[in-house]
């Protein structure tokens, strides 16, 4: 600014009760009628909270394009699930294609296929990938407790109650 030119930029200044704020500076040069400097005028904003505002909106905006990739995977596993089960005739096509689609769109390590054999008695299992050889089985086992008729399952989020814990068959 002494040298006659304007100057502006942010600058960290520490506030009077020891606090640390951004400032944005502009500072012009006052000059005489020989265009000597003989002064300075300038202004200042604290823009500490528009810079954090900015930057959690960076944040933001990376967070929600990452969410996008990764909708955009689980979209094209789905479709790959849907082309595989296309030509899928038998059950056992059907439940693989399902299981192998599954893993991939939920990025799970295992899964498993359970079915009601008789509505409101006993599971079926259909089918499992990634599960030791003795859990799967321990599943299928698990007592069914309905609090709505087989029927209606739609009717609620919690049409079939979770069973009481139970320990897993040893090796």
């Amino acid at each position: 600014t002494h040298s006659g030119r304007v100057w502006e930029g942010e600058v960290l200044v520490r506030h009077r009760d020891g606090h640390r704020l951004l400032v944005f500076v502009r500072n012009a040069p006052v000059l005489d009628v020989h265009g000597a400097v003989v002064g300075v005028v300038g202004v200042s904003v604290d823009v500490t909270n528009v810079r954090r505002l900015e930057a959690d909106r960076e944040a933001a905006v990376s967070a929600l394009g990452a969410r996008f990739d990764q909708t955009a995977e689980r979209i094209a596993s789905l479709q790959h699930l849907t082309a595989a089960l296309v030509p899928a005739r038998e059950q056992d096509d059907i439940v693989k294609a399902v299981l192998e689609g599954g893993l991939a769109v939920l990025s799970a390590a295992a899964a498993g296929i359970l079915l009601l054999d008789e509505p409101g008695t006993s599971f079926r299992l259909a089918g499992s990938l990634g599960f030791p050889a003795r859990v799967a089985p321990a599943y299928a086992a698990l007592p069914l407790a309905c609090h709505l008729p087989p029927a209606q399952p739609s009717r609620t989020r919690s049409g079939v109650r979770p069973p009481a814990p139970q320990a897993l068959p040893g090796p």
